[in-house]
């Protein structure tokens, strides 16, 4: 008999079997009974799958002679789990994100025997996630990288063109500190703070390449064509298309493959790369924007592009600020949300669907964000409580609300799960448990939503 039983595996595996009927060890003297044996394995697991503490896997079996123990074997376990033969606790932290099958066999003391399966889905444990254009990444907690959906221009970084609809390793062997998916690259920065991109960044590659200059980063922000980072020093820099004077370096001459200065002398905390343009925030908290502003994604009260950062209007106080495809989001030190620029489908949470606002807005139903992100249809973020929410388009189900109806204000992604991120993509969202479980939700025709299927989720589905 074959029963799926999910693991967090942050907490390890603790599958607790327990033989029924009988003393705690078998006896040394049981009649032989005619009636054969039979196995039957039965799970139970609490609410919120992803958060339980433990998981309990109750051999049942029945036939031969009642008044004795049965004994437990597990076969095929992999050599990170253990099982303990006198109590039957199978215990270990399991490094694979796929369902294992076990042999489970009973034997009784009068010679009687009896077998089933037991399926185990152990999905990853992440310390960060990500969400791209059709595509996810997260970092695990041993700063191994991978991603999962399209990878039609190897963003993927597994060496292939092979889209994924489970979590698939990053090659190289890196470890990494943060990871970021954009639009057709992936970008991470090792626990050393060296920068790698891979994906299609000017030129092709389905691998890590180190980003050039010799520049140590605490993060590093992959957007449409371009990539911006913050060194350990706080100094920003981008390289990459400039057309729109994205990389902020005062010019819009052509690309550059090797990272350039942001002008203005600024010392940040944090850059976020979006379509054409860029934000970032400054140690002080002040909120700046260069690059595309036609819908006034740039917040500064004017629809002109900047080649260099221009503040953003109202004086605010941020703590993040992330960039969308031609809108933005920001939180402020007391943990409101605001956000500038495109409003189709009321992705600005203001309770308005009016076509733009170039100065912020604030999401309403007075909430208190820990963090927000700016998204390509829609917005997501998190409040201090752990809490999802989500507001505009929601086509695909990427508001995660259990409907495909849009939003112009805040809705709560469904599951009950509490979170410590939520990530917005361009049509799916994804968001990490304070278990490091991975959740994504909504577009899933790539495989981006990491469970293993092609199918759009209106609710949260785990990473396998």
């Amino acid at each position: 008999m074959k029963n799926g039983l999910t693991i967090p595996a942050a907490l390890g595996a603790a599958l607790i079997l327990a033989g029924c009927g009988g003393n705690d060890g078998p006896t040394s003297s049981s009649p032989t009974s005619s009636n054969p044996a039979t196995l039957a394995i039965t799970t139970t697991s609490l609410s919120n799958a992803q958060q339980a503490v433990a998981y309990s896997a109750t051999l049942v079996a029945t036939g031969g002679d009642g008044s004795y123990a049965w004994s437990v074997t597990v076969g095929s376990l992999p050599t990170e789990l253990s099982l303990n033969t006198s109590t039957g606790v199978i215990s270990g932290t399991p490094t694979v994100a796929e369902t294992q099958n076990f042999t489970v066999q009973v034997a009784s003391g009068d010679g009687q025997t009896a077998a089933g399966q037991l399926s185990i889905t152990v999905p990853l444990v992440y310390q960060s996630v990500s969400a791209g254009f059709f595509y996810s990444c997260g970092v695990k907690e041993a700063g191994g990288a991978y991603c999962w959906g399209n990878n039609t221009n190897g963003q993927l970084g597994d060496g292939t063109f092979t889209a994924r609809n489970v979590s698939a390793a990053v090659s190289g062997g890196l470890t990494f500190q943060s990871l970021s998916a954009g639009q057709t690259f992936s970008c991470g920065v090792t626990t050393a703070g060296d920068a790698y991109c891979w994906g299609n960044a000017l030129t092709v590659s389905t691998v890590p390449v180190a980003v050039p200059g010799g520049l140590t980063f605490q993060s590093v922000s992959p957007g449409v064509g371009f990539s911006c980072g913050v060194t350990t020093a706080g100094d920003a820099y981008c390289w990459g298309e400039n057309t729109n004077g994205e990389l902020g370096d005062g010019t819009t001459t052509a690309a550059s493959n090797v990272p350039v200065a942001v002008s203005g002398g600024l010392t940040f905390q944090s850059v976020s790369a979006g379509f054409g343009f860029s934000c970032g925030v400054t140690t002080a908290g002040d909120a700046y924007c260069w690059g595309s502003n036609a819908a006034g994604e740039g917040g500064n009260g004017t629809n002109t592009k900047s080649n260099v950062p221009v503040a953003v209007s109202g004086g605010l106080t941020f703590q993040s600020v992330s960039t969308g495809s031609d809108h933005s989001c920001g939180v402020t030190t007391a943990g409101a949300a605001y956000c500038w620029g495109f409003n189709g489908s009321g992705l600005l949470g203001d309770g308005t669907t009016t076509a733009a606002s170039n100065v912020p807005v604030a999401v309403l139903g007075g909430l208190t964000f820990q963090s927000v992100t700016a998204g390509g249809t829609h917005s997501c973020g998190v409040t201090t409580a752990g809490v999802p929410y989500c507001w505009g388009g929601n086509t695909n189900g990427e508001l995660g609300d259990g409907t495909n109806t849009n939003s112009n204000v805040p809705v709560g992604v469904t599951g009950g799960l509490t979170y410590q991120s939520v990530i917005a993509g361009d049509h799916h969202s994804c968001g990490l448990t304070t278990a490091g479980a991975a959740y994504c939700w909504g577009l899933n025709v790539f495989g981006s939503l990491g469970d293993g299927t092609n199918t759009d989720s209106n609710v949260p589905v785990v990473v396998r």
